[in-house]
């Protein structure tokens, strides 16, 4: 019976191996292809066939042969392991053109003989020669570790992705869809780490993996995440989803659409905050917003806005928040604006109140070491205490009051004398008082006592 034959597939199913043993090597070939009969129908049969491989189309010099005595043939599609009866010779294959012939039944073999090409040249790594060809070469660090390197200056890449630029021997790009270097630029030293659609694109940029990540500053970087950019000149995102960094030196640690667009910004994490000034900061929150003109200022809180320099604010008015210095909630909680510690050995509990007033601890519990003050000497001292108005410098805020080194000087107040506690001023205030209540009172009685002698004398 006369065979209608069609090549499907050629391919060998081997590794290509470094060493020269051929043992290494799997002397095989997967083979597919498919059989009609004379009038096109596909043979469904189990048949003997017998392969070759020749050096020549005519077939006159054979290199190798088998016959595979009961080859499955279904609805016309066959499949076999050429070499799987005699393996295949790794002399076969030397970098010329070999020509396959395939003979079906007791029927001539089939013409015109295929030419076998690409993969099965394969073979010829198995006579390949023992000599290294230092593409890649091992370098011993120490006595066990080694690292494997590049026979020469050439840049690393995963086959799909896009290096641009005439320096693109310098870049490592491992991801998946991922580019580095920008079109027309000849940027060095870009890295894609890894992950999928990242690009470095910026001269020493750097995208460590994530998803869509762009680093387009020079030598910015971006850890990671989803969506995030760096595009400032050594702008830097940590990671999380859809945050930029878009100006020179800026900063957003991770989070979810933030953006640090200020000179050396920076936004710790949180959602939607806005760093906008330079050298801002914005630790974390949620859409908290320093503009343009909130530069060198910090806030942190739900919707804090600022736009003025130099500010620090925690939380707003519509979110009423707590900010407590060596306290937590396990002296008994944050209860104020702002709270100190307690009498435990970290404060003495001051704390100011949610309309404005400061207010400091004054239990006996937590003072010692009581003295007595000489009403006398009290308001002695207070009467030569040089009592002025005056201003601080550099505002037009004007006050009245003592200065501290003359309070000090006098009643040995605190532990530095140029700051003064009011809490000071007013307990010798209230001793004075005391003292000029108590010679107020002598007074009165001297003065009843002459008026009923002056009484007595009229009589």
């Amino acid at each position: 019976m006369n065979y209608k034959f069609l090549l499907l597939v050629v391919g060998l199913l081997t590794l290509v191996s470094f060493s020269s043993s051929f043992a290494q090597v799997p002397q095989l070939i997967n083979y597919q292809g498919k059989l009609t009969k004379s009038t096109g129908a596909p043979l469904d049969t189990n048949i003997s066939m017998v392969f070759s491989i020749y050096a020549d189309a005519a077939g006159t010099i054979l290199l190798w042969t088998e016959t595979q005595g009961a080859v499955a043939v279904n609805n016309g599609v066959f499949n076999v392991l050429l070499g799987s009866v005699i393996p295949i010779p790794y002399s076969v294959f030397d970098g010329t053109t070999r020509y396959l012939g395939v003979k079906v039944g007791g029927d001539p073999e089939i013409t015109p003989r295929k030419p076998i090409v690409s993969v099965p040249y394969a073979y010829r790594a198995a006579v390949a020669p023992a000599v290294p060809d230092n593409d890649w070469t091992f370098n011993i660090t120490d006595g066990a570790d080694t690292t494997l390197m590049t026979g020469g200056q050439w840049g690393i890449a995963r086959y799909g992705n896009i290096l641009y630029g005439n320096a693109d021997s310098t870049h490592v790009n491992l991801g998946v869809g991922s580019t580095t270097g920008a079109f027309g630029q000849n940027y060095k030293y870009c890295t894609v780490g890894g992950g999928w659609i990242n690009t470095a694109s910026g001269g020493n940029a750097t995208v460590g993996g994530g998803w869509i990540n762009t680093a387009s500053g020079s030598d910015a970087t971006v850890g990671g995440g989803r969506y995030n950019t760096a595009n400032g000149y050594t702008a830097t995102v940590g990671g999380g989803y859809d945050n930029s960094a878009s100006y020179d030196y800026a900063t957003v640690g991770g989070g979810y659409i933030n953006t640090a667009s200020g000179w050396a910004a920076t936004v710790g994490g949180g959602i939607g905050n806005t760093a906008n000034g330079n050298y801002s900061v914005i630790p974390g929150g949620y859409y908290d917003t320093l503009t343009s003109s909130g530069e060198i200022s910090m806030i942190f809180g739900t919707r804090v806005y600022v736009n003025n320099p130099y500010r620090v604010v925690f939380f707003d008015g519509s979110n009423y928040g707590r900010l407590g210095i060596n306290r937590d909630d396990r002296d008994g909680g944050i209860s104020y604006p702002i709270h100190v510690g307690t009498n435990t050995g970290n404060g003495n509990g001051a704390y100011l109140t949610a309309g404005g007033v400061w207010t400091n601890a004054s239990s006996r519990e937590v003072k010692e070491n009581f003295q007595k003050l000489n009403g006398s000497e009290i308001l002695d001292k207070l009467f030569t205490l040089n009592i002025s108005k005056w201003r601080y410098k550099g505002t037009d805020e004007y006050h009245i009051g003592p200065v501290a080194e003359d309070f000090y000087s006098a009643f040995a107040t605190g532990t530095d004398n140029k700051y003064l506690a009011s809490s000071d001023v007013s307990g010798v205030a209230l001793r004075a008082i005391q003292e000029l209540i108590a010679l107020t009172k002598a007074q009165q009685e001297k003065i009843e006592l002459l008026e009923k002698k002056v009484a007595e004398l009229e009589k």
